[in-house]
């Protein structure tokens, strides 16, 4: 079951932008954009308790896991070759 996070949503209900959040939790852009657009494999302790703390709710509410059903299959990266040029 994947792990999502509600920064997006988090962030669009105070009309905020990226960088306002880095900027304002002392985390990096980079940290920031990755978790916005879910593209994260771990979670860092210190990032979570900074986003919490600004956005002064639980980890709960922050990230959630979802059920597989509800997360769309991964796109295929298989490279085929051609078989004539």
């Amino acid at each position: 079951m994947p792990i999502v996070c509600r920064l997006r949503d988090m962030m669009a209900q105070k009309e905020l932008k990226q960088f306002e959040v880095a900027i304002a939790t002392k985390l990096s852009p980079t940290i920031i954009g990755n978790l916005y657009h879910n593209q994260f494999r771990r979670i860092d302790c210190k990032t979570a308790e900074r986003l919490c703390r600004f956005f002064g709710c639980e980890f709960g509410q922050l990230f959630e896991l979802i059920e597989d059903s509800e997360v769309p299959p991964p796109a295929s990266t298989q490279f085929h070759r051609p078989t004539h040029f």
